[in-house]
């Protein structure tokens, strides 16, 4: 019985997932903010940030190597990452706020992929 919710579960965010292309591709709307259209290659036009971050005086600042370049968009960070996007880090949270670690938790109304609902416990 554990294994057919399993499959229901992973079944319908497979349909969700094709939901929000959906969204983008047909109505050119933003992934993280439906409330907004869609600009440049990845929806969003990132120079301004890339720039910003690129400036020796901010890398500096924020105590990155001189030679590093910010990209918006890096296969490298989304494939390192990839073998977190469906786990439960609920039982790891805890511990880390009691160990004084600080934690953003960036979740917005109108966002298609990171919503406010799924990050009210």
């Amino acid at each position: 019985m554990k294994e057919q919710g399993i499959f229901f579960l992973l079944l319908f965010f497979h349909y969700l997932v094709q939901f929000a292309y959906c969204i983008v591709l047909i109505c050119k709307l933003q992934y993280y903010d439906i409330r907004k259209k869609c600009v440049g290659e990845l929806c969003y036009d990132f120079k301004s940030v890339e720039t910003l971050l690129n400036l020796q005086k901010v890398k500096s600042a924020l105590g990155v190597a001189a030679d590093l370049q910010f990209v918006s968009c890096s296969s490298t960070v989304y494939d390192a990452m990839a073998q977190d996007l469906m786990k439960n880090l609920d039982v790891g949270i805890p511990a880390l706020l009691e160990d004084g670690i600080k934690l953003l938790v960036y979740a917005g109304e109108e966002d298609l992929r990171c919503n406010w609902l799924g990050e009210t416990t």
